[in-house]
Formats: structure tokens, sequence, C-alpha cells
């Protein structure tokens, strides 16, 4: 008998499988979509009708496997629908930065090569300045009531009446899981933005990771808070590890401002939050003269610069929360977080979620010297920082060829010279490029059952 070969099933890790898994196993589990007050429930179950008939809708004006479908939306239930229903045709999905300038924009539409593009109504106006530039761009639908001055070879669609009148895919279909499957551009890097198309097989593998107790340990007990743009990296990879878990998960909407999360922290008591340094500062200021409540969160996270030690010594003392930072990109998301060892006594936890991060299983990292050789992980000597792993970019859209072996993620100045901890863990000074990063971490703490 020949053992080389296993004996066990394959099957493509694909984006709707991640799916069909949320909306039948954790078919009760919720998203929660605030506007500005009110609160609207839709359950897993619900979300994959919807994502089977936007992709029905989208099979059905020609978006075919390949094909770029752009979103240009705030943090609600149709962005989340199109998190699935485009890679689960084969689609690419490209996740429009609002946040960009107009030829930036102008770029990656068409360097992206978007066939199609889904907009909010408020968000028409800044669409309409770059779609003479966006000679791609065959098909625009509008979630909302309004119109939009697009040019003649352009169609315009009611995304409701789409969906509505859309025969849902009955069958998701298989493809090669290193597919593309969502189209990130970072701004953090020098000329115009470079993307990074993630694949089906790198997001699965992230979202698994997400779930296990050295990360963020999702499990069906958890609501989620995230308090960063769905176009951001990929909101930090949530979207998909709630469907995984099953835990419930909060859509923000546009409102990222500190009396809103105030209101949602109060009214529906995630046990998990991530947002940059500036979020948690602002809630901090709010609580001066306002009240909030933060005693719902066993995970509280944070990245994209470093959090001041004031941050987090606020949030430990005042409200009894341990910030941990996180450290990652658009060029490869939870590259590593700052989970204190179990080993770490309470007075010295402060120090270590300081540190940018521990590396996260799957990924793999060293610090190189000017000549390329490896430092060792003793915390003091520093140098280029490199990684490789699963869900780390090996290039950007259109630039240089792949590169499987270790390499510079991220592209950090010469200025930054971090070191390695023995344990793994990431220790370096901020730096203006690394406002970009994005990664996640979780305290070991209490979980939450509904």
């Amino acid at each position: 008998m020949n053992y080389a070969m296993s004996t066990m099933q394959e099957h493509p890790l694909l984006v709707s499988t991640i799916l069909r898994h949320g909306a039948r196993v954790h078919h009760e589990s919720n998203v929660y979509h605030y506007q500005s007050g009110a609160t609207t429930t839709i359950t897993f179950a619900q979300m994959g009708d919807r994502a089977e008939r936007l992709a029905g809708g989208l099979q059905s004006i020609g978006i075919d496997r390949g094909d770029v479908v752009a979103a240009l939306l705030w943090n609600t239930p149709e962005y989340l629908t199109a998190y699935y229903a485009v890679p689960g045709i084969g689609a690419v999905l490209h996740t429009l930065n609002l946040r960009m300038t107009e030829d930036q924009l102008a770029h990656i539409l068409n360097q992206g090569g978007s066939k199609a593009v889904i907009v909010e109504h408020s968000l028409i106006e800044l669409l309409e300045k770059v779609l003479d530039k966006a000679p791609t761009v065959e098909h625009i639908l509008i979630v909302g009531d309004a119109t939009v001055s697009a040019p003649e070879h352009v169609t315009v669609h009611s995304y409701a009446k789409l969906v509505e009148n859309a025969t849902p895919v009955d069958t998701w279909p298989e493809f090669d899981e290193c597919s593309a499957a969502i189209l990130c551009y970072t701004s953090g890097t020098t000329g115009m933005p470079k993307g990074v198309a993630y694949s089906h097989r790198s997001i699965y593998l992230q979202a698994l990771t997400s779930c296990t107790g050295n990360a963020y340990g999702l499990t069906d007990g958890d609501r989620l808070l995230p308090a960063i743009p769905l176009f951001h990296a990929n909101a930090w990879g949530w979207p998909f590890g709630a469907f995984l878990s099953g835990a419930d998960l909060i859509l923000t909407d546009r409102h990222l401002q500190a009396p809103h999360l105030a209101t949602m922290l109060h009214d529906l008591q995630p046990t998990a939050m991530m947002g940059v340094p500036t979020i948690w500062n602002d809630l901090i200021a709010y609580g001066e003269t306002e009240h909030v409540d933060l005693s719902s969160l066993r995970l509280a996270g944070t990245g994209g610069s470093n959090p001041t030690p004031a941050l987090l010594s606020t949030l430990r003392t005042r409200y009894g929360v341990l910030l941990v930072q996180g450290w990652g990109m658009t060029e490869g998301t939870l590259a590593a977080w700052s989970l204190p060892s179990r080993r770490t006594s309470p007075d010295d936890e402060l120090k270590w979620v300081a540190m940018s991060g521990r590396l996260s299983p799957g990924v793999e990292a060293r610090i190189v010297d000017e000549s390329g050789h490896e430092l060792p992980w003793d915390g003091v000597s520093t140098g280029e920082a490199q990684l490789r792993g699963n869900w780390i970019a090996a290039a950007y859209l259109g630039g240089e060829e792949r590169n499987e072996k270790f390499r510079t993620v991220g592209f950090e100045p010469a200025t930054q010279r971090p070191s390695m901890q023995a344990g793994g863990y990431r220790s370096a000074t901020a730096s203006k490029m690394e406002s970009r990063a994005a990664a996640n971490g979780s305290p070991r703490s209490k979980s939450r059952t509904r």
C-alpha cells in the first residue's frame, strides 16, 4: 500500500463554504444594523438568502467568474451580502476606500478592471466624479433611492429591484481555492495605491485562525463590534470569523463616532470590539462627560498605530479593559497580536500589549540586517521585518513577480527597525507607514451566552 497519499477528502476552501456553514449551522445568529439610534436584525439564514439573490442578480446582468465588482458602501447589510455573493460566483469583490482622492479612486477602478459598482445613494456624488475616468465600468447598482449621472455605455440598476427580481443561485459553484476573492488597495506605500488580491484559501485560513483561542477565540456566545470600515483589509477578517463561529455581528453603517458607539455598546452589549487607537481615545474623551459602558467586552483590540501608554492605562484602570494591540496591514492581516502569555503577571500585562504583537499560527517572521543575515530573537537586535504565510501577499496586483519566500511585507521604511522577542513577540517604534497597519488581538477572559 502506498502511504505517500492521504485518505482524506479534498474540497476547495471557498468563501461560499463559510457562508453556507454560517447560514445553516448558525442560522439563528444575528447581524445587527445600527442606523443612528435604530437597529434592525437579520439572521444568518436570511443573510444566506440575500447572498443567493444578489448572486443571481449579478449573473443576470452578465457578471461572470473572474469579473470584478466594486463596492462603495458604508458598513451595511448590503456590503456584507456582497462580501459573500460576489466571491461566491467566482467574481472578485473590489472594496473601494471612500476616503481616497478622486485620482486614487479612478486609478484603482481602472487597474482593478471593475465591471460593476454597488454604491450607496449618499456616496453617488463621489462616484460621479470618477466615472468618466473609469471606462471598464458597465453597470451601477444603487442602494437606496437616487439617480446617477453616468456615461451612455453604463447601465444603472436599482439594487433592491435587481435583488427582488433575481433568481437565486441554487448551488454555489466550485473552482480553484487560489482564485482571487477580494481586491483591496493600500494607500500606505509610495505612489498610487497598490492592489492586494486575497484568495479564497487565504481568507478561509485567516478566518479559521481568528477563531482560535490564541487569537480572538470566537464562539457563538460572542457578539462582535468591528468599529472599522469593511473596506479596510476585510475589516480585519471579522465578517468571515463571525460566520465560521456563529458570533453575532454588529454593522455600524457610517456611525463610528463616540456617541453612536456608546449607544451600540449599551444597547447591543458586544463581547468583542476592534478599533484604531483614535476610536478608543474618542470613547474615553466622550466618557469624561457621558456614560460609556464597556462592561460587556471580554475582548478589546486595536491596530493601525501604536496605542499610547496613557490609552492602555486609562482603559485598564477606569474601565477594567485590557486593550490588546495587533500588527498587520493590507498585505497580511492578523500577522501578530499582543496577547499576553499565560506566564505574564498582571503587573506586566500592559508592557506586553504595548508590543506590536505575537506571531499568529500560520505566519512566520524573521528580522534581517542590511546584508540579509537573520538576527536573533533577543529583543535587542533590530533590522528589517520579513514575513511569509498563507495570508501574506506574494506580490502587488500588476506589480513584481510572485515571491513565496520571506519578504518585506508592507515595505516598512528604513526608519522603523523592529526587533523580535523570544516567544515570537514583535516590537517596533511607531512610524507614519505603520498608520495603515491592521491586526488583531484578544485577552483571555470570559465568554458570553446570548
